[in-house]
């Protein structure tokens, strides 16, 4: 479990199994030990599984009978969800049952990462680095258009070779490329000796999503 707190509200994740539920209250003296999901007047489901594919709008001919579901492996107790942003579309999967059935929204972590690095996409290039629940999630953005996302469970130091990688993949100078790095501080000393200029970025990961969720 963790929290994050602003001026209007008591943002609560609970996590089970593969997803984070997050409550929202304006009392901030809840007792987080008797929260009964079943009786939550208002909660939201968060996904971080690997069960999504991000594909353009628009889907060239070569794409159009891809089976996304068969593609990812995911069974039929699983409900799809599609949402899109830009030209972009975003399919991603989660567990149908009575408690994420009553979800008031249902959403996954790229959905609410990519909505805000692309509606806030100031550079001609932009790399995004996100730490969150034991995952790193990488974004590369070029002129609002995306060149790159992914997500990579990690341990200890070895999410560095995951952006060492992205960043050879598309010729990105490490040294003189700017890194907005959201979550965990504690890896800054960690990177400063690979990457040359690191910038923490404006909003926390909590800040981004009890943002999006409103």
């Amino acid at each position: 479990m963790s929290a994050s707190q602003n001026k209007n509200s008591f943002l609560t994740f609970i996590k089970l199994g593969e997803v984070y539920y997050s409550l929202n209250y304006s009392d901030r003296n809840i007792s987080k030990s008797v929260i009964d999901l079943k009786k939550t007047i208002k909660f939201n489901l968060l996904l971080t599984n690997n069960n999504f594919i991000i594909l353009p709008h628009i889907l060239p001919e070569s794409l159009k009978k891809v089976n996304i579901r068969k593609t990812l492996g995911v069974s039929n107790i699983y409900k799809n969800k599609i949402e899109k942003i830009n030209d972009l579309s975003i399919s991603y999967f989660y567990k149908k049952n009575n408690i994420n059935d009553s979800a008031n929204k249902i959403n996954h972590i790229s959905h609410i990462l990519l909505n805000e690095f692309i509606n806030n996409n100031k550079s001609e290039l932009e790399i995004f680095i996100s730490f969150f629940n034991e995952k790193i999630f990488i974004t590369v953005l070029k002129n609002k258009s995306l060149l790159f996302y992914n997500q990579f469970e990690y341990k200890n130091s070895n999410f560095i070779k995951y952006i060492l990688l992205t960043l050879e993949e598309y010729n990105i100078d490490r040294v003189k490329t700017k890194l907005n790095i959201i979550g965990d501080n504690h890896h800054l000393s960690e990177m400063k000796n690979f990457f040359g200029y690191i910038n923490l970025y404006k909003k926390s990961i909590f800040d981004i999503i009890e943002n999006f969720y409103g």
